[in-house]
């Protein structure tokens, strides 16, 4: 079975809520927009980000650098996902 990408999720979860002839409880569909929006809202974030614009930086040198002002990569590596996690946490819970 081929592996869908998140649109292709999104849109099969569209065309089965919207399917003709088919008598879907209400809830049931609600549920599933609500599902589909919260993915398409994580995967908008995802694509923020792109490495041809937020290339990785050289963490080594950063490392260095950051040492050498007593800040650790590790601990705005952990804010960061931190951030990360907290707003993925809001949009499930919202």
């Amino acid at each position: 079975m081929e592996k869908l990408t998140y649109s292709q999720q999104l849109e099969a979860i569209a065309e089965w809520i919207e399917e003709d002839g088919v008598n879907r409880r209400a809830d049931q569909c609600d549920t599933l927009r609500t599902i589909a929006n919260k993915i398409h809202r994580i995967q908008t974030w995802i694509d923020a980000y792109p490495l041809k614009i937020f290339p990785d930086p050289n963490f080594k040198r950063a490392h260095e650098i950051l040492m050498g002002h007593g800040i650790s990569l590790d601990s705005i590596s952990a804010s960061n996902m931190r951030h990360v996690l907290n707003g993925i946490k809001e949009i499930l819970e919202g």
